[in-house]
């Protein structure tokens, strides 16, 4: 994942750097630095943000 897709993604999940990172258990510093491409992004972070895309799709079925 690249910086760009975390980005893209983390703002269709409607979520702010501050509220990524109290989810991911790191700091909005993280986040910041992945985003702006001065940190590598682990391969976990993808992982989570297609379990939480995919909770969010699941919630989205039932309204």
């Amino acid at each position: 994942m690249n910086p760009e897709d975390l980005t893209v993604r983390r703002e269709a999940l409607e979520l702010t750097r501050a509220r990524l990172a109290h989810h991911l258990g790191v700091s909005y510093t993280t986040i910041y630095r992945w985003e702006d491409g001065r940190r590598h992004i682990p391969p976990w972070v993808d992982k989570f943000l297609a379990l939480l895309e995919r909770v969010q799709g699941c919630e989205r079925c039932r309204l």
